[in-house]
């Protein structure tokens, strides 16, 4: 094994364990606050329904997303991609009762009130499962792979772009003439 040959084994090694290490510490920690966040800027707008006066603070419906909020909030950190999927697939597919959250709000008897809260409601799973996502090896690995493919590929395409300027260039050079003037080729 030649010194170079080391070295590149010992920087593989070592940027590997940078990666490891990133997405296991810092990654998880911005993806938990990151959703944290959003999912904070939905209970606002919750809140905001009901400081309006379009939702009394006692409805069923107000109360229940409060709290559905509260415990997204509470256990942000332990949402797993891999125990969503698990939980979907294990869901008893001819049970047709819709959850409780949604039969509250099909209760609110304002149109646009309702709709908001469903907007709300979707857009706090929509939030988690994305995050959830971004957390999970299992999906981030090939995301990271087919990113790095793609990088590759407009490297090349830009490579190759740059060099048929630069022999268009050195083209338009040999066939003109100090002052500009067009050289007239002949055949040897």
């Amino acid at each position: 094994m030649t010194t170079q040959t080391a070295a590149h084994a010992i920087e593989v090694l070592l940027c590997g364990g940078a990666l490891i290490w990133f997405f296991s510490r810092p990654w998880q920690s911005l993806c938990i606050s990151a959703v944290r966040q959003e999912l904070f800027e939905l209970r606002d707008r919750l809140f905001l329904l009901g400081a309006d006066g379009r939702i009394e603070f006692t409805d069923p419906a107000y109360v229940h997303l409060r709290g559905h909020f509260d415990t997204c909030l509470r256990f942000a950190h332990q949402d797993v991609f891999s125990e969503l999927v698990a939980h979907t697939a294990a869901q008893n597919t001819t049970d047709t009762r819709r959850p409780q959250v949604i039969s509250l709000i099909e209760s609110v008897v304002d149109i646009d009130t309702r709709q908001e809260l469903r907007s709300i409601l979707y857009q706090s799973i929509a939030v988690r499962v994305m995050y959830m996502a971004l957390r999970s090896p299992v999906v981030l690995l090939p995301v990271l792979v087919i990113a790095a493919v793609s990088a590759a590929r407009v490297f090349a395409v830009s490579r190759m772009l740059q060099r048929m300027a630069s022999v268009q260039e050195t083209g338009n050079r040999d066939h003109t003439g100090g002052g500009g003037e067009t050289k007239e080729l002949r055949p040897a």
